[in-house]
């Protein structure tokens, strides 16, 4: 243990040595406007820095064929073409265990430009944050991983276990990156992903879905408006019940790591678009809708009890009772998974958080989707997110990540892969 004490005061100790490094590779990142499609660049440059450190660099992009033949597949994408994936496998020496290190490089579109104070993309540094879009979300928490592996290695410490550094688009859209590493057979013991958790231990998220409703109606002039159905007000009539829906499953799907949420599994009426006639009763009403899934589930049983519900509620009205809304699932889809509070991962990293912070962790579940839910729920593998930054913050103008949060989760990072994989010092 006294051995163990004194590997981990060293790494940490590189680490609070590396505050700028950190600082500026979370910036170089930044300044990739790495959107849905435009991943490219920042792939190369990622690939490019873990073979300079000594990784097996797998650097592909996904056939989107061999991709739909998994039960994870769900994407409208046609291909892959621009959206590299990549995985580095620093081998270990042996008789360890294995850990992914996963995260994101895809961010979320800037918005109107106007309302941030520097350019999204500027990577600005003060001195106490780095700025810009996908800082938080989650440039920031891979800035972490690649800081934390550099300060093992600069330790002069070799470790057991292989650790695969994958970087995945597409999270904000499904999550078809992280399917793409499970197609391409990547496995390990664990799996940490530093996304933006205020550096608390989460251990259990939601799934969601997107859904359309195609609601009919019967067009008329408005002389003759008793002959028509209007399918805006089937729509209204659809909102209402859904609203008793949520209310309904927020109780009976509770999760105990999900009780701070008040509305954990919100189902959200996104957009509703009509006939476009103000003097015509429309006959038709397109509902897109985000449906979230509790833990408790699966994606098949929360999709198919909501088929359930709208074909009840449908029977109740006079009209949808013969005119049904139709249901199509559309090309997002996160799945909820939760892990065992005692796992000796979450122990593990809770431990390490309270010896870095001097706080106790809060182990916790969030209510959104991430990729930890793919290997949870395909190949059983405990999936912790664990990472600085706040989403709060996050897909929002000014978005930012604070430097010293970065520091506390690259010590954490790296004590907790000290731990999982096991080390011997170099000679």
């Amino acid at each position: 243990m006294e051995h163990d004490l004194n590997a981990k005061q060293t790494v940490c100790r590189i680490i609070d040595q590396s505050r700028d490094k950190l600082a500026q590779l979370t910036s170089e990142m930044v300044r990739f406007p790495s959107t849905f499609g435009q991943e490219e660049d920042i792939q190369q440059y990622i690939a490019d820095r873990l073979e300079k450190m000594g990784a097996e660099v797998d650097f592909w992009y996904p056939d989107i064929e061999q991709m739909r033949k998994h039960p994870g597949f769900c994407s409208d994408r046609t291909d892959f073409s621009t959206s590299p994936n990549v995985c580095g496998v620093f081998k270990g020496s042996g008789d360890g265990k294995s850990l992914i290190l996963n995260g994101h490089v895809d961010v979320v579109p800037p918005g109107n430009e106007d309302d941030w104070s520097d350019s999204p993309w500027s990577g600005k540094i003060t001195q106490d944050r780095v700025w810009g879009r996908g800082s938080t979300d989650m440039k920031g928490g891979l800035a972490c991983n690649f800081i934390a592996l550099e300060a093992i290695w600069a330790a002069g410490l070799t470790l057991k276990g292989d650790i695969l550094f994958q970087t995945v688009m597409d999270e904000e859209c499904g999550g078809m990156g992280t399917l793409a590493q499970i197609v391409r057979g990547y496995r390990a013991d664990g799996v940490l992903i530093p996304e933006c958790m205020k550096n608390n231990v989460v251990i259990a998220t939601i799934g969601s879905a997107w859904v359309r409703l195609t609601v009919p109606g019967r067009g008329a002039l408005l002389s003759n408006a008793e002959a028509g159905a209007s399918a805006i007000e089937k729509s209204a009539y659809i909102f209402n019940r859904l609203n008793e829906f949520e209310r309904e499953r927020t109780q009976r799907l509770a999760h105990p790591l999900l009780s701070h949420v008040k509305t954990p599994f919100k189902i959200n009426v996104g957009t509703i678009k009509a006939e476009n006639w103000p003097s015509a009763v429309p006959d038709q009403s397109v509902m897109e809708i985000r449906y979230g899934m509790s833990p408790l589930q699966t994606v098949d049983e929360a999709k198919a009890e909501f088929e359930d519900y709208i074909d009840k509620i449908s029977q109740g009205d006079p009209w949808l009772k013969d005119h049904r809304p139709q249901i199509e699932w559309l090309g997002c889809c996160w799945h909820p998974c939760s892990i065992d509070p005692n796992h000796p991962l979450v122990r593990l990293v809770a431990d390490n958080h309270r010896d870095v912070t001097g706080e106790d962790a809060v182990v916790c579940g969030a209510a959104g989707g991430a990729d930890n839910g793919s290997y949870a729920r395909f190949l059983n593998i405990p999936a912790i997110l664990y990472g600085p930054g706040e989403i709060s913050v996050g897909h929002q103008a000014n978005e930012y990540i604070e430097i010293d949060k970065m520091m506390d989760a690259t010590k954490v990072i790296a004590s907790t892969i000290l731990d999982w994989c096991g080390y011997s010092s170099n000679p």
